[in-house]
């Protein structure tokens, strides 16, 4: 018989009230905790050095706030998920101008995921896109995204690198960037608009064909043809 103290850890023999009770410990030490790179390599603090590790070894984090914030200028979302490590991970809704009701949405699945473990991204996706009875459509769907990249945030921070390094390593070592031309009505102001930035040395513009308020926007083939007078101005000007 062992002691406490004794015990191996390879053994299951503790027979006795104590042993036993040492043993479902470190048991279920162990299952709480998860390998981590070394502090300095993970960006971990040293003020939370501490708290977060064993070792190498990571108690696990527990999420502690799920907050909401809506630029007024732009409409864009954004969340912010706090943990109880002090770490916490921001992600952004693709659907602008809807976010009195993506908030909404967030709130009624926060309970279900404060006070969960932010690595497990796949998991708290499934609950929080499956958690009613009814399917979400397109705003929960930009709820769960938004919470879904702030946790990717989080352990990417937690672990030091790059989140596209946790979803397969970079594929490109530079992007294609492109400006926003906001003039669609006027069809020589947009061609001015798309020179300037072409002069400005930018291979890529984009623009909206139409105004999404204009009653024409419903009538598709007069939209077409205003697009089609579109591309074909600023391909006159600017070139291919």
């Amino acid at each position: 018989m062992y002691s406490p103290n004794k015990c191996p850890t390879q053994t299951a023999i503790c027979s006795s009230p104590k042993d036993r009770d040492w043993a479902l410990n470190l048991t279920k030490t162990r299952l709480q905790t998860q390998l981590l790179p070394n502090p300095l390599q993970a960006g971990v603090t040293a003020a939370k050095t501490d708290r977060t590790q064993i070792g190498k070894r990571r108690i696990i984090m527990k999420i502690t706030a799920l907050k909401t914030f809506v630029v007024p200028t732009t409409g864009n979302f954004f969340v912010k998920v706090e943990t109880d490590e002090g770490i916490y991970g921001l992600g952004e809704a693709g659907l602008k101008r809807r976010g009195t009701a993506i908030a909404e949405v967030i709130r009624s699945f926060s309970p279900d995921v404060i006070g969960q473990d932010p690595f497990r991204t796949e998991h708290l996706w499934q609950v929080m896109f499956r958690g009613g009875f009814f399917p979400g459509g397109v705003v929960q769907s930009a709820a769960v995204s938004a919470v879904d990249i702030a946790l990717w945030d989080i352990k990417g921070k937690a672990l030091g690198v790059p989140v596209y390094e946790l979803l397969g390593g970079r594929t490109r070592d530079k992007v294609a960037c492109y400006p926003h031309i906001g003039e669609r009505d006027n069809i020589d102001r947009l061609v001015a608009n798309c020179k300037q930035r072409q002069d400005e040395g930018w291979k890529f513009v984009r623009w909206g064909l139409s105004d999404p308020t204009d009653p024409n926007v419903f009538e598709p083939s007069r939209a077409v043809r205003h697009g089609i007078e579109q591309v074909k101005a600023v391909r006159e000007a600017c070139g291919y």
